[in-house]
């Protein structure tokens, strides 16, 4: 694959980088994603991510610890970038780490997968590093997907990329309207648990085995109304302290080791 060097911030290349960094409304239009991060970029490109363009600056990442990532891409453009030009397009400084430019796949419905029984459905979550760290959890947690509705934070703002490790790449994804989750939802037969705060609810007591699908709500107001008469049960975590509630992410976590836990059981 041919090099080229890039030592201007000025240059086409870079200002078109930095501005798919800032501009969630531009990456959506493109259908483009911008990864950092070598373990990141291993990972997207594992799960189908296209990749358009890699960044790097040679200093500090030596093209042999690049090849790795390359294995099987052909004529992708690498551009070795300046250290102090690099800094401008990522995060990490001074470390091994490089920019993979991408173009997103399709993630609705249609093409959603999920590789377990169990999913989540998340609702409208704001902040981006919140949705990252609920990605990370499924993760971990052996979750079979997530169903992103209504989104207010991009799912591939580099917030969301950064929080998840990555794990935006290795968890089934679909992104739908609340309205076309719940007929899906009916439609492959899930069990649907609710998360309302301000409702009497089950704990450990919920019967969370086989086709389980739990939704979570925002940070601010919680699961919306169109849920309630969806569910087979409402999970609400005990809460014995000061504060009524966890943020999203942590409530996130821990329903889903519970699933985990009584799947496991199950089994």
């Amino acid at each position: 694959m041919r090099i080229q060097e890039l030592s201007s911030a000025q240059n086409p290349r870079i200002r078109e980088l930095v501005h798919l960094l800032d501009k969630s409304r531009e990456r959506r239009r493109q259908r483009l994603v911008v990864v950092e991060g070598l373990r990141e970029i291993s990972l997207a490109l594992q799960a189908g991510i296209q990749p358009q363009a890699l960044f790097f600056c040679g200093r500090n990442t030596p093209l042999l610890m690049l090849e790795p990532l390359l294995h099987g891409v052909e004529e992708l453009p690498l551009f070795d970038v300046k250290e102090e030009v690099f800094a401008k397009i990522a995060y990490r400084d001074g470390v091994a780490n490089a920019v993979l430019l991408g173009s997103t796949p399709d993630i609705g419905l249609t093409q959603f997968r999920p590789n377990a029984s169990w999913i989540m459905i998340i609702e409208g979550v704001e902040k981006p590093g919140n949705l990252g760290a609920i990605f990370r959890s499924a993760d971990a947690s052996g979750c079979g997907g997530i169903v992103v509705c209504d989104p207010a934070a991009d799912l591939f703002h580099p917030n969301v990329l950064r929080s998840s490790l990555g794990c935006v790449f290795t968890v089934p994804t679909a992104v739908a309207a609340a309205t076309d989750a719940i007929a899906w939802l009916h439609a492959e037969e899930y069990n649907v648990f609710t998360t309302y705060m301000d409702r009497e609810g089950q704990w450990l007591e919920a019967g969370l085995r086989g086709k389980v699908a739990v939704a979570l709500g925002t940070e601010a107001s919680g699961l919306s109304e169109i849920w309630q008469s969806q569910n087979a049960g409402n999970l609400r975590i005990p809460m014995k302290g000061a504060i009524d509630s966890l943020n999203v992410s942590n409530a996130a976590a821990v329903i889903m080791y519970e699933i985990f836990r009584q799947q496991q059981s199950a089994s």
